[in-house]
């Protein structure tokens, strides 16, 4: 299987594993996600050196998974999952960068133009959930900010999962790379 269709399988139950207070399945399933994106990402470093920092996030994102299923105060479980939507909003800006340089490089505008625009795109809501993120400490209210930046986020996702997989069928088919 390509490296960008087994990311695409992994980007798949990353969406739907994040889930607030998600129980030990839905952390698996996270966990599951994430380790295959990044075992893809490694795989693409032939072609991009750059997926080595998209790796590194998806690996962030496993272990912070891991760390929903920890017992603890509700003021953590919150930050739990506020720093898990961010790191999906982090794995598209360094994955879309790094897919972006691909696509520069084997001549594929499309994929480069679409890839750019997730990457400042998630950039946004990445910044968006952090400064919200943080303010919704002091001002409860804040906080439907950072559950509306995270269903972007996801969306993000999910928008860079189909340009994924139309990249790895455009390899398959022999056209240009990335």
């Amino acid at each position: 299987m390509l490296p960008l269709a087994h990311a695409t399988f992994g980007w798949v139950f990353v969406i739907f594993g994040v889930a607030p207070h998600g129980g030990a399945l839905d952390v698996g399933v996270d966990v599951v996600g994430w380790l295959a994106i990044a075992w893809a990402w490694h795989r693409l470093l032939v072609v991009e050196p750059s997926f080595a920092a998209a790796r590194t996030v998806a690996l962030v994102g496993a272990a912070t998974a891991l760390v929903r299923l920890l017992p603890g105060p509700e003021p953590l479980l919150v930050v739990a999952q506020v720093v898990a939507v961010a790191v999906v909003a982090a794995a598209v800006v360094t994955g879309a960068a790094a897919l972006m340089r691909a696509a520069t490089t084997h001549g594929s505008r499309l994929v480069a133009a679409q890839a750019s625009f997730l990457r400042w795109a998630a950039v946004g809501v990445l910044l968006i959930e952090g400064l919200a993120g943080l303010g919704s400490f002091a001002v409860p209210d804040l906080t439907d900010l950072v559950r509306s930046a995270a269903a972007l986020g996801l969306g993000f996702a999910a928008w860079f999962t189909v340009l994924q997989l139309v990249s790895a069928w455009r390899l398959r088919r022999g056209r240009p790379r990335a």
